[in-house]
């Protein structure tokens, strides 16, 4: 039901269908615990994550990630034959908890911060062997929020240079990218990684 709600959402854009798929993810949230299936209870705080992020819920979403990682950690420690993929799939999910409090400090104008998390972003990803690739293009945001703050405090000269930096850390993310693509043959990983490097294309220019 949460996954029919979700769809209805994206095909009515109406914020009502999203109300009622987070309620249905934390019904089966509170059925999966009852039943110790770790592993559904990870899947569905993340899915719960994604649409408190549609409906701009940063902290709340950042919560939600950081649940789905904790469940996965459990889920490691329960079943020794799955513990490196189950581990992995937690890191990953610290990593979007992080990316979730980048945004929300972004939002406030708080580009220290923002930084920050896009550091500890970048080291998350580095840490699996599935998404390090990713870990260039948050380093390249983590340079573009250090550039946003250095501009707004009106420090011009270093802004210029950081905002340097930033674009060519975009143009090595994008290397990262274009090899991916290469390599992958998920449908839906070519696709994660063709917005992202559309997003990327993007960035750049702007910096």
């Amino acid at each position: 039901f949460g996954k029919i709600f979700h769809s209805l959402f994206l095909l009515t854009d109406e914020k009502n269908h999203l109300i009622k798929s987070l309620k249905m993810y934390e019904d089966a949230i509170a059925i999966f615990n009852g039943l110790d299936l770790k592993t559904q209870v990870a899947e569905s705080f993340w899915e719960k994550a994604i649409i408190n992020d549609q409906l701009g819920l940063q902290i709340d979403a950042a919560e939600d990630y950081k649940s789905a990682s904790k469940t996965y950690n459990e889920a490691a420690n329960k079943i020794p034959q799955l513990k490196d993929f189950y581990i992995e799939y937690s890191l990953y999910m610290q990593a979007w908890s992080q990316i979730e409090q980048a945004r929300y400090s972004h939002s406030i104008e708080d580009y220290e911060g923002s930084q920050q998390h896009y550091e500890e972003v970048a080291e998350l990803h580095d840490l699996t062997s599935s998404w390090n690739y990713l870990s260039s293009n948050y380093l390249a945001w983590a340079r573009l929020e250090e550039a946003e703050g250095l501009s707004r405090k009106e420090n011009t000269q270093q802004a210029k240079r950081t905002f340097q930096k930033s674009y060519e850390k975009f143009l090595n993310a994008e290397e990262s990218f274009k090899q991916k693509l290469e390599e992958t043959t998920s449908p839906d990983e070519k696709e994660m990684v063709q917005k992202l490097f559309e997003a990327s294309d993007l960035r750049r220019d702007y910096c």
